[in-house]
């Protein structure tokens, strides 16, 4: 049985919510549909399914590529916790949206939610580049090009 660092799972398990979290924006949506077809849905119905699919895979991914990076355990679990927090952020304003009707999150939103998003987006920016930073730097240095 092969075993997982500690910011591996946490990226997995938060990989994992997501797909369970879009999977009952699914059958929200399809019973929503179901119930009435001429129903105007709104597109944060959508978005919520697909973003949440999409950051579950993200996170999946993050957490093979985050064993690349030698980085000290506490700076890949905060990358790590950080990775999932910013998606999970992501996710409920996703839902919130979808909640109140919007149309536009940018246009309709409370500065607290617009807020609460950019946390989320500087997060996210935050954590690729740093695992980017990581990745390459390994990767350089054992094709020689940088010394250990």
């Amino acid at each position: 049985m092969n075993t997982l660092s500690a910011p591996q799972a946490i990226l997995l398990i938060g990989g994992l919510t997501h797909f369970a979290i879009s999977a009952m924006a699914g059958y929200m949506l399809y019973w929503l549909r179901a119930r009435d077809l001429k129903a105007a849905m709104s597109p944060y119905a959508i978005i919520t399914h697909r973003s949440t699919l999409i950051n579950g895979c993200v996170n999946i991914g993050l957490a093979v590529a985050i064993q690349y990076t030698n980085f000290i355990p506490a700076i890949a679990i905060g990358l790590a916790a950080a990775a999932v927090l910013a998606s999970m952020l992501s996710d409920l304003k996703n839902i919130m949206n979808w909640w109140k009707g919007h149309t536009d999150a940018l246009a309709q939103d409370s500065p607290t939610g617009l807020r609460m998003r950019g946390l989320a987006n500087m997060l996210n920016t935050i954590v690729v580049f740093a695992l980017l930073y990581g990745v390459a730097r390994s990767a350089l240095v054992a094709a020689g090009v940088l010394p250990n």
